[in-house]
């Protein structure tokens, strides 16, 4: 897409969002008009339990560059619905896709095969939307909760068909892992966690395990804990100590808990689109076979502080960033660094990271029941 058609693009979504945020968010409006094509889509491993496949495709658009693409676990449909999230993929020539009930929540694609069936969905709905293109199409995968093992399941299957991953309110990045000879480097990872969630993580018990290290309140789990997003933190930062080339940043959903939104969350989304597009998706549309995404290596991108409630270092790119490169977050570019730095810094965190008083080496590193065998010396390679 040229710069004149991406801004021109913008400028009239710019128009319908202001329209949106003055009037309410009208049934006829095209980023709410509901879905353009449905198929159901059969699922083998669930006997007479099909799934359906939701299509909504921009207006504005001749030839797709790319799907966001989601399954129904909690968040999700509000998500794939969402006119700012919606608004970007419009102005990067992507459409949305949605399965109710998830395509596989885990997407096992070594024991169940669910590629296929994500395969055939795509060609299928080619066929009936006229799109073509969606049969190579590259994916930006989204996953609330149980959906996170989805969403990064499609990267560990082909990394290079996967644009970017908006992992939101998930954690336990050690489970649902079917081929631990893969590996996320080179895909951007965007992982978006409430900062007092319920649940989570893997021997977060109450009053016992990583919840008592780690919560304010261990005892009771509606309480303010900290413990899921403290432990996704350690879990990332080892993926990049590993393999610098894991492209991973956090959000902290300030007051957030595991099931809540927010239109901040919506707009840090919709940049994560934006951003993620512009530096995976090859420059020309394509229509013929599959779209292989643009490599990224850690030193094409941005880098911030780990320590999110009292940073010492400001966000800048990878060969200018002053604090330690191997142990910081990742954001593909200055537009998503900032926006996560200056979201984050929105006024005084009410409650202190529990971790403030450890050493690095404790904080940013997981305990062996948050570990697995990902990025050993010879997974870069492979899935590739």
């Amino acid at each position: 897409m040229s710069q004149k058609q991406r801004t021109g693009i913008a400028s009239g979504l710019l128009s319908l969002l202001m329209g949106i945020s003055s009037i309410g968010i009208a049934q006829a409006n095209e980023l709410d008009r509901g879905w353009d094509v449905k198929l159901k889509v059969p699922r083998p491993w669930k006997e007479n339990d099909p799934s359906v496949a939701h299509l909504w495709i921009p207006n504005s658009v001749e030839i797709l560059r790319g799907l966001v693409v989601a399954g129904k676990t909690s968040l999700e449909e509000r998500l794939c619905r969402d006119p700012l999230i919606r608004a970007a993929a419009a102005e990067e020539s992507m459409g949305v896709l949605y399965f109710e009930p998830a395509l596989d929540a885990t997407f096992n694609w070594v024991e169940r095969q669910c590629d296929r069936q994500l395969q055939w969905t795509l060609s299928r709905l080619a066929e009936k939307s006229g799109h073509i293109e969606l049969q190579g199409i590259p994916m930006l995968t989204v996953g609330h909760s149980t959906g996170g093992i989805f969403a990064r399941n499609v990267a560990y299957w082909k990394p290079h068909r996967v644009i970017g991953i908006l992992h939101t309110k998930s954690g336990n990045l050690q489970d649902g892992l079917w081929d631990e000879s893969r590996s996320l480097a080179g895909v951007p990872f965007l992982a978006v966690n409430g900062e007092f969630e319920e649940y989570g993580p893997k021997g977060g018990d109450l009053g016992a395990g990583l919840r008592s290290q780690y919560s304010l309140h261990p005892e009771n789990k509606k309480e303010r804990n900290q413990t899921q997003w403290v432990m996704i933190r350690m879990q990332l930062l080892d993926r990049r100590r590993k393999n610098p080339n894991n492209l991973m940043g956090l959000v902290v959903h300030r007051n957030g808990h595991h099931s809540d939104w927010s239109r901040q969350l919506s707009q840090l989304s919709a940049q994560f689109i934006r951003s993620t597009a512009d530096a995976r998706l090859p420059e020309e549309a394509l229509k013929d076979g599959v779209v292989r995404c643009r490599p990224l290596r850690a030193q094409d991108g941005w880098l911030s502080d780990p320590d999110i409630k009292d940073p010492q270092h400001k966000p800048a790119s990878y060969p200018k960033y002053e604090g330690d490169k191997k142990r910081a977050f990742w954001h593909v570019d200055k537009e998503m660094a900032l926006s996560v730095w200056n979201y984050h810094q929105q006024g005084d965190w009410t409650d202190p990271d529990p971790t403030a008083t450890q050493p690095p080496s404790k904080r940013y590193s997981p305990p062996p029941i948050l570990q697995d065998s990902i990025d050993t010396a010879s997974s870069e390679v492979k899935g590739k």
